[in-house]
């Protein structure tokens, strides 16, 4: 893998000119950014709209069938795939253009403000509540710090973003991680869960290893949740007197440190300096307490759910068909399904689609879905990936 063929990943913080910026405090510090070499990743095009109900507007206009603005499906996508400012931007720009977004003007501007709540932009925030208040002779959302969002999430992540990382740990997972730093704009803490790792290789680890040092650099906290799946995995695969995937040998270490399995650090590490002919690295006791602490949360629980139904909670980053085996227990049940998504922050394109095989396999059977409390971009996200075929689609309130 040649460091001339990567592809620069960064972080923007910056804001659209429209909404400035809030004046800093004296004593602020400039927030490093993030840079993550990794291989090319396809641009994402947003899926071809299809005809959905339009969202009631401003004033709750009837439902009737229509196509979904290409600039609001490019926002939503781009939302779904952690590049907010992107999306924030987009918005803005169809917004100064309104006779665009036809019967989805409202929808654009509560979209809009999720964005803006996402990016911690309350004094854009502000702004924008008395343009829409002047604009739709109606009160405008109301702000929810940051913090409260972090708590909800708590929930089920400990108040961190988090995305699995399943199958093989190969160079297929640039993609990934370049979601893991779009996340890493609006998360001081993300959580990489690796308990669905079945094999690895060179590659991943040289790619994973990357990521986790610009996090680091970058004054970011990188919780690894199951080290100890990846650690065995890794275990069976160096051997002493190989020279040769030494990102593995290092990934080894580096989890063993987190773990804190002194004695399997120590072991491993006098094999690797055989082996590459060099001083054996140190183990180091302090190095093993948030991530210790982290393994210790519980994991995102996607069936996490109630009598009422089943949940979706934080941000759903590569999600499999098991994280929704939940569903199928309510499917016995009498009556219809109902999905609660108050505290879904994000469901990304693969996500999206292992959900919707779910209902369709449940409209198959004859059950009635209800997926409720979507925020506005999500909700656009689902219409455009033809969710409203397999369920109904409820909005979350203002």
């Amino acid at each position: 893998m040649s460091d001339d063929d990567d592809d620069l990943g960064s972080l923007d913080f910056t804001l659209p000119s429209s909404f400035p910026e809030p004046e800093p405090a004296a004593d602020s510090k400039k927030t490093p950014a993030l840079e993550l070499a990794l291989e090319p990743v396809p641009t994402v095009t947003p899926a071809a709209s299809a005809p959905v109900a339009a969202p009631a507007s401003a004033k709750g206009a009837a439902k009737r069938k229509l196509v979904i603005p290409p600039s609001l499906s490019e926002a939503a996508e781009l939302h779904a795939n952690g590049d907010d400012l992107a999306a924030c931007k987009a918005l803005e720009l169809a917004i100064r253009n309104a006779g665009a977004l036809g019967e989805f003007v409202a929808a654009a501007w509560l979209c809009l403000f999720e964005l803006l709540i996402l990016l911690g932009r309350r004094t854009a925030f502000e702004q924008l509540a008395l343009a829409y208040a002047k604009r739709f002779e109606e009160s405008p959302p109301t702000w929810i710090e940051p913090a409260l969002q972090a708590a909800e999430m708590g929930m089920t992540t400990g108040g961190s973003a988090q995305i699995s990382l399943t199958g093989t740990l190969n160079a297929g997972i640039g993609e990934t991680l370049k979601k893991v730093m779009q996340m890493a704009q609006t998360n001081t803490v993300v959580r990489l869960e690796l308990s669905k790792l079945t094999d690895a290789n060179s590659d991943g680890c040289t790619l994973l290893r990357r990521a986790l040092t610009a996090l680091k650099k970058a004054g970011r906290e990188c919780l690894l949740g199951s080290p100890k799946v990846l650690a065995d995995i890794l275990a069976k695969k160096v051997e002493m007197g190989k020279r040769e995937d030494e990102a593995m040998w290092m990934v080894l270490l580096d989890l063993y440190q987190i773990i804190g399995d002194q004695n399997a650090f120590e072991d491993t590490a006098v094999n690797y300096a055989v082996t590459f002919e060099v001083s054996p690295p140190s183990f180091d006791a302090k190095a093993t307490s948030s991530n210790a602490e982290a393994d210790k949360e519980t994991s995102l629980d996607l069936n996490a759910g109630s009598a009422q139904g089943f949940a979706l909670r934080g941000q759903l980053i590569g999600a499999s068909a098991a994280d929704f085996a939940g569903i199928d227990a309510l499917a016995a049940a009498d009556g219809s399904i109902e999905i609660d998504a108050s505290t879904l922050v994000r469901i990304d394109g693969a996500s999206a689609d292992q959900l919707r095989a779910k209902l369709e396999t449940l409209k198959q059977a004859g059950r009635s879905v209800e997926l409720k409390n979507l925020s506005p971009l999500t909700r656009i996200f689902l219409m455009v990936r033809d969710f409203t075929a397999v369920a109904k689609l409820v909005a979350r309130k203002a």
